[in-house]
């Protein structure tokens, strides 16, 4: 057989996918045009045994053939994405609701595959593979461009044959780009593919089952792509809802490969599967910007509308809808635009082998941004495509993924991203479950890894436009450069993701990887295809929430105890914790009894791993309040990767009332004073001081107070205050709510002490000295004024103290008169008294006295 769209060179494949960008082509006016169908009837149609295919293809293997290699997907009229291009006036409506893209959380990985195993390997007849498959109550099917596989749901293979020969009855078509979904609300396959590439005989094809079981028979359509044999049809899309089939396609000129417009196919379904003529109505968009428009895979039975879902600019995409009666369609073209202005992105990347590999300079192909599926659950629309950032120079290739509303607003939208450029990321496909969980697969490239298969999960409950840690599903083998001679090593074209019809909850992906040399030369590099089912388990997770009392005081920590319990029946894996703190409180810790526990800008998050059913895990959380409040509200919540039949009970929230304590005093420097001396500051140190909300009081009288910290406050003690021999109580109080007084601590007022008696003995530094005076010579020294702060503090305050005072006064005038007239009698005293000095420092401090210290000694 020979090759089919080997054609293109790499120079002819630059210039079709850059240079329209250089272009700057401009667009139309976005606005809504209605676009009536023409009715038609399949071209040629039959009916097949696929077992019987496969065991006809084994009797009588089919004739060695070159390889195909399949050419990458063709361009449109992308000269209208460039940055820039201002919105249509659907677009601003839809924008104002559209949320910042943000990186993935502190999140847990992806629930690890359940089962994983191969679909289908690389024969070496075609390159890419067109990865696609699709799962039923009992089987799997897998389509390549290669062959046609049918597995058990264990991996086990049942019957293969190539694609050309399932195809063969069908005119013996030259088959590419297949694709395949399953019909949970009939219990039928659908399966289309193209035809004979840049060829008069250009051909769609469609097929589908007649029961649930692939292996048995099937009903075949032809049709013929263009009746005028001038144009040919590529790259079909695929989706369904409970009336029709619809297959989109974008048309070529033959010769030449120009973009000329889009044919959708709309299948009478209920004619389909009945084994009918093949009825459908086509549907075209031939103003020359429609393209890849994609038919939903629409999760609702009484949907009577199609929505198709396509780039428009490189920040926008177009809606469109299909409604009328069976036979009767009208296409509504750009019903609403969904955007992401301003965080564009590129639809084409700087060069052809973009992704890099581990072990070669030459990297792998990502092809473009076009979306790659699309699928209705739920009343929201979501889809998935390839971008390339950043939008004015790409270096690295994303996974955008979105879920917007039929109106075109755009609920979340988030990317499987590197922003370090080290991995790259393309060929995505998602799937939607009943629940709204969501699973997206794709290819990831790095010089670190070969090329393998991803996946990444959402859970229904996770934070908006966020994923979970990717799980590589099939890590690449080895260096991918296959490229049978035409440069571009090919990769994709695309994948699937698909919800399980079994309980449409569980999740299977298809993808695509890297197999390691099985011999010399490039040519021997293979590419692989492998499944994985990601089981969601059902288990009802509750959170209980209690402070460690109804009372907090600010500055005093405050606990919390978190409890989650997995009530059952199944375990639930990566169990996630969210707390985000309230105002008002400061983050002291948190501490999980299994897991991990992160804080961040105000968030606590706790990974507590598995919870097995009847289980429970803790967190010990820690805060501090900063201020007074009469329903501090703090609220945790709690995920899992399990479908929770019970989401009443997935928060908690204690409520506390935050109070001022009552503060306590320690100490008050200085505690005595002399009557009728100067005004002063009081230094009063205790706990619980608050700013401002703490008052020194002088028997019951505030006095103006200046906040240090926590544990210290200074008071302004004024000459009045001190004008009488007395005591006095001083105390804080702090204001409400809470607070209150302190205990009180006493101040002396004393009569200073007498003047020391005179003597007639003078000159030498004596004249009525005292010994200390003497010794140092001067009244001034450092050492005299630690000496009169350890009289004042220390013993003026009590009664042996002041005893000792006045009998030093009375007896050490002419002792320090003696002293001073003899200089080695002055200076062993002064060594007699250093440790009467060092204990007076140490017990004053660094606190030099003031010249209020001035009564000799």
């Amino acid at each position: 057989m020979l090759s089919v769209k080997c054609c293109c060179s790499r120079a002819v494949f630059l210039t079709l996918i850059l240079v329209p960008f250089t272009l700057g082509l401009p667009l139309p006016a976005a606005a809504q045009e209605s676009v009536s169908g023409s009715p038609g009837v399949a071209t040629q149609r039959t009916v097949i045994d696929f077992s019987e295919l496969a065991l006809q293809e084994a009797l009588a293997p089919a004739t060695a053939r070159p390889p195909k290699v399949i050419h990458p997907p063709l361009p449109g009229p992308w000269g209208r994405t460039l940055p820039g291009q201002l919105p249509g006036p659907k677009d601003v409506q839809a924008s104002a609701t559209t949320p910042s893209v943000v990186a993935p959380r502190l999140a847990p990985f992806s629930p690890a595959p359940t089962s994983s195993f191969a679909a289908l390997g690389d024969n070496n007849t075609s390159i890419p593979p067109d990865t696609h498959g699709a799962v039923g109550p009992n089987h799997l099917m897998v389509t390549l461009n290669t062959q046609v596989r049918i597995q058990d749901r264990t991996g086990v293979a049942l019957s293969t044959v190539s694609l050309d020969t399932f195809w063969a009855p069908l005119s013996n078509p030259n088959a590419f780009d297949p694709k395949v979904l399953y019909d949970p609300f009939a219990g039928r396959w659908m399966f289309t593919a193209m035809a004979d590439a840049q060829s008069p005989a250009s051909s769609v094809l469609i097929g589908v089952s007649q029961t649930d079981d692939p292996t048995g028979t099937w009903n075949l359509y032809r049709i013929d792509a263009d009746a005028g044999d001038t144009l040919w049809a590529d790259y079909p899309s695929m989706g369904f809802n409970k009336d029709w089939i619809v297959v989109q396609v974008n048309m070529f000129t033959f010769p030449g490969n120009a973009f000329n417009r889009s044919n959708i196919y709309v299948f009478n379904k209920a004619d389909l599967y009945a084994g009918g003529t093949g009825l459908f109505t086509l549907l075209q968009d031939t103003s020359g910007m429609g393209f890849t428009q994609v038919p939903a895979i629409t999760y609702d039975n009484t949907l009577a509308t199609m929505y198709l879902v396509e780039i428009w600019t490189t920040s926008q995409l177009r809606l469109s809808t299909i409604t009328g009666a069976v036979g009767s369609e009208t296409l509504t073209l750009g019903v609403a635009f969904p955007s992401s202005s301003p965080d564009a992105w590129a639809f084409v990347p700087p060069i052809v082998n973009f992704a890099p590999q581990r072990g070669s300079a030459i990297g792998i192909m990502t092809n473009d941004a076009r979306i790659q599926n699309v699928v209705y659950r739920n009343g929201s629309l979501w889809t998935t495509h390839t971008v390339f950032l950043p939008a004015a120079a790409p270096t690295r290739s994303a996974v955008q993924w979105w879920q917007i509303t039929p109106a075109g607003a755009v609920l979340q939208r988030g990317r499987v991203d590197d922003a370090g450029a080290s991995t790259f990321y393309a060929f995505p496909s998602l799937a939607v479950n009943k629940f709204d969980d969501m699973l997206i697969g794709y290819s990831s490239f790095s010089v670190t890894q070969f090329a393998s298969g991803n996946y990444s999960f959402r859970n229904a409950a996770d934070p908006a436009n966020t994923l979970q840690a990717d799980v590589v599903l099939n890590v690449g083998e080895g260096t991918y450069i296959k490229d049978f001679g035409f440069v571009r090593v090919r990769w994709g074209d695309y994948s699937n993701t698909v919800v399980d019809p079994v309980n449409d909850a569980d999740m299977w992906t298809i993808q695509e990887y890297a197999v390691d040399d099985v011999g010399p030369g490039a040519s021997d590099d293979r590419w692989g295809t492998w499944w994985g089912r990601v089981v969601i388990a059902t288990a009802d997770l509750a959170v209980t929430k209690s402070g460690s009392s109804n009372l907090a005081t600010v500055g005093n920590d405050l606990t919390y105890t978190i409890t989650v319990r997995n009530n059952g029946p199944d375990s639930a894996d990566n169990v996630m914790v969210m707390d985000t703190l309230p105002a008002g409180v400061t983050f002291v810790s948190a501490t999980p009894s299994q897991g991990t526990c992160n804080a961040s800008s105000g968030t606590v998050m706790c990974n507590l791993l598995t919870i097995n059913n009847g289980a429970n895990a803790t967190v010990t959380l820690i805060v501090t309040p900063t201020a007074t409040n009469p329903t501090l509200s703090n609220t945790a919540s709690v995920t899992g990767n399990v479908i929770d039949g019970v989401p009443g009970n997935d928060s908690a929230t204690a409520v506390t009332i935050v109070e001022n304590p009552v503060p306590a005093l320690t100490t008050l420097n200085p505690n005595t004073a002399f009557v009728g001396g100067p005004g002063f500051t009081l230094t009063v140190t205790g706990t619980n001081f608050l700013n401002p909300a703490s008052t020194v009081q002088w028997d019951g009288t505030a006095r103006t107070t200046t906040f240090v910290s926590s544990t210290q406050l200074q008071a302004a003690i004024t000459a009045a205050d001190i004008a009488a021999v007395g005591t006095v109580n001083v105390t804080v109080v702090n204001n409400l709510p809470g607070g209150g007084p302190s205990n009180a601590l006493t101040l002396s007022i004393v009569n200073p002490p007498p003047p020391p008696p005179s003597t007639s003995k003078g000159g030498g530094g004596g004249g009525g000295c005292f010994i200390a005076t003497a010794a140092y010579g001067s009244p001034m020294a450092d050492e005299i004024r630690y000496l009169r702060a350890f009289r004042d503090g220390y013993l003026l305050p009590n009664r042996i103290g002041r005893r000792f005072v006045e009998l030093y006064y009375r007896y050490s005038p002419p002792i320090a008169d003696y002293i001073s007239q003899r200089q080695p009698l002055r200076r062993f005293v002064r060594v007699a008294l250093m440790p009467l000095v060092a204990l007076s420092k140490w017990l004053v401090g660094d606190r030099v006295v003031d010249s209020s210290y001035h009564a000799p000694r």
